[in-house]
Order: C-alpha cells, then structure tokens, then sequence
C-alpha cells in the first residue's frame, strides 16, 4: 500500500467553488478506493461550505488555517476588484491571481512545520502538489531532502501567465527536481515538454474526466419534463458551471447575454444558467423575464439532471488571453460529452474545448462576438423547426470512455513509480 500526501491550497468544506478543489478532491477519493492511505493538507478558509456539493470526505484532512494577514489581504483584493482597481501585480508570484500567489505563500509558510511532521509520521513516499496557486510548488525545496517521490500537478498552465526569464528559470529549476509531472491536458503537456525540453517519461495528462457512477441511474426518458422551465415548444439551453456576468473575467457570458436580448427570436429559447450567482444577475433576469433563470450553486445530481432536460448545453469560455485560452477545457464539459447532448461552445480564441467540439462533431461552435452569437441562434431555430437539434452531434463519437475520470485516474497509477 502507498502512503500519500497531497498538498493543496482550496478542499471541501472550506471552498465555495467546486471548480477549485475538485480535481484533487477525486483523485484523493479515487485512491482511497484503491486501497492507498491518503491524507490531504489544505487551507482552512472562514468560509465553510455546508452541503459540500453533495459530496463526502472519505480521506484524511488536515486543514491549517489562514493568517490574520492573509484574511486582511483578501479581503482588501476583493474590494479593489469590485472597484476594478489592479492591485497585487507582483509579477514575481507569475500568477493567474497574484493575490492567490501570496496566499500561497503565506499559507505554505505556516503548513511547514505540518507537512513535515505528515510525511514523517505516516511514512509517506508520495507527495502531490498541486496549483495554483503555484507558489505551492516551492515545497519541492524542502521536500527533496526526504526519500518519497514528488509529484507537481499544473490545474493550469504556468509559464505562459508570464514571459519574464527568471520565472521560467524558478520553473524549470523546480521541475527538475521532482519525480513526476501531471498536467490536465495532453496539448499542455507537448508544450511544457518543449518549453523546458523535458523527458516525455516524466510528464503525462489526467484530464478532469466525469464521474461515471454519477451518471448511473440517469437517463434522459426518466427525467424528461421534471422541470416545468423545460419545454419542448422551446429550445432548451442550459449553462453549468462557474460564470462571470463582468466582461473583465475570464468566464463572462456577458456578451451571450447581450446578443441574446438583441435576437429577434429571443422568446424562442429557454436559457438556464446554474452555477455560483454573482452581482448583475438580477439585472439580466428582469431584462429577460421569462427567457433565462439562474439557479445558483446545484448539487452535481441536479445538474446532470438539467443537462438531461436540455437541447444544447452552452460551455463559454471569452477569455482574452492568447495563451491561456489555447489550453482551456473546463470539467464541465467531460460531463457535456457523456451526457450525449449537443454542445455550444463560445471562445475568444480557439480553445482545446472548441477544437474536440470541432473535431469530433460534437456540437456547434462560434467566437464571443454578437454577429456570431446570433448566427449560432439562427442555426439552432432553424433545425429546431425541423425537429433535427440532435443532429449536431456526431452519435458515432466513441471515445466517450476516455474521459472516464476513473479512466483517467488509471493513469495517474500507472505513472507512479
């Protein structure tokens, strides 16, 4: 049996966003099925998230809480975001969130003396760090000096946030040191390969696959119409995961929004958005009565069941980031390829998500601009009026196992040394 610590900044209960903490959440419980002994060191927030997502910790966890300092810095950067005042732009940290890159390191200081103490008295000999925020990764230099293998896991991509030579040079410092490196995508791994000339042995791809158990007892004739905001008169849209109604976020649907209230044959269609609610929501749904809903934070159930009632399921992703955008495929959309339902995708730039919508037929796809939101709208109405929507997807699409997170995670074994 293996002995495994992971370290990671955002875990259940304390993370408001399933999106942060998942992706270790499952491997964490996927080994444990297996028979590993696993413990997780994470950052205990204020926050405390009650329902967990309808989820359970099976795992050791030990939380370490924040600092007084580290709770006055958060609560100073989201003021200024709100006010969209740029602070916290320490280009040292090379973070997607630089106050997150503080955090981190704030917070590792603090977990020393813990993980330390972890890994001596359960005898790890497997460490996972995780990130963002990457600042975690400096654990790699007190970490070597023990005889377990170390493992860095990239959530997101690194050194792309920043050109600047000296980061790239702590980077690549770092992944020389560790054992392994996990990516969340094989694009992002032929790059990071090529970008620090690594051995192609030492890096593989875990995508943040769906949870097939999850999907066991649904099935779209058993939960047809539970929904009154599901109609057939009407062309079902439904968006899960988290949003941003700011056009200054990655994640903003802004843009869909306003096309939508613009589109002749609004009153066509049926939009439901559920994930975290933010500010403006009120706005847009007294601007679109009776056209979109917003169903704030879903258990995981509740939104298989809204992407089983749906037409189309819309994944956007405007970021305005060249770069960033190139590797962006959200774990939502593993949930989107096995639910068989046609997909939408919205992108700035082409995105790995647009392109296996593309490549493998899997829906329809367009660029964050109105012109093109509103063709997409226009393509959807006219099959809808044939009774074709489900033609936009390819029946034939045959690597659905792929993205079986216990599929994925198989390999995540299978890379331990």
């Amino acid at each position: 049996m293996k002995n495994v610590l992971i370290i990671t900044y955002d875990m259940l209960p304390y993370s408001n966003k399933l999106g942060s903490c998942q992706r270790m959440y499952f491997l964490a419980e996927y080994l444990q099925k297996r028979n590993f002994s696993v413990i997780v060191i994470s950052c205990k927030h204020k926050f405390v998230n009650k329902t967990d997502f309808g989820y359970k910790i099976h795992f050791k966890q030990i939380a370490i809480p924040s600092s007084e300092f580290l709770i006055f810095l958060e609560k100073v950067y989201n003021y200024t975001k709100k006010k969209y005042i740029k602070l916290f732009k320490f280009a040292s940290l090379n973070e997607p969130n630089t106050l997150h890159g503080s955090a981190g390191k704030i917070w590792l200081l603090s977990a020393k003396r813990n993980i330390k103490k972890v890994i001596i008295s359960s005898c790890i000999d497997t460490v996972i760090i995780s990130g963002p925020p990457f600042t975690l990764f400096n654990a790699v230099n007190f970490l070597k000096k023990y005889n377990g293998q170390i493992i860095v896991d990239y959530r997101d991509p690194w050194f792309d946030w920043s050109i600047i030579s000296h980061l790239r040079k702590k980077e690549s410092k770092i992944l020389s040191q560790v054992n392994k490196v996990m990516v969340f995508s094989e694009l992002f791994r032929n790059d990071l390969i090529k970008e620090y000339g690594l051995d192609e042995s030492k890096c593989f791809a875990v995508y943040n696959g769906f949870n097939n158990d999850a999907w066991e007892n649904y099935t779209q004739k058993s939960f047809r119409n539970i929904n009154e905001e599901f109609n057939s008169r009407y062309i079902n849209v439904t968006l899960t995961g988290s949003y941003s109604l700011s056009n200054y976020d990655p994640t903003s649907i802004e843009m869909f929004l306003k096309a939508l209230f613009s589109y002749e044959h609004r009153d066509k269609f049926k939009i439901t958005i559920a994930g975290i609610k933010r500010d403006g929501h009120i706005y847009w749904e007294n601007k679109l009565k009776n056209i979109i809903s917003f169903s704030g934070m879903v258990e995981h159930k509740v939104a298989i069941t809204m992407m089983l009632q749906s037409d189309i399921l819309l994944m956007a992703y405007p970021f305005k980031d060249i770069f960033t955008s190139r590797y962006m495929i959200m774990g939502k959309f593993m949930d989107y390829i096995k639910s068989k339902k046609p997909i939408w995708g919205i992108y700035k730039y082409p995105s790995e998500f647009s392109t296996m919508i593309d490549q493998y037929k899997l829906g329809i796809t367009c660029i964050n601009e109105e012109v093109e939101i509103k063709k997409c709208f226009d393509i959807l109405l006219e099959l809808k009026e044939k009774d074709n929507l489900s033609t936009l997807r390819d029946r034939n699409f045959d690597k659905e196992y792929f993205y079986n997170r216990d599929f994925q995670y198989d390999k995540f074994i299978e890379n331990l040394s």
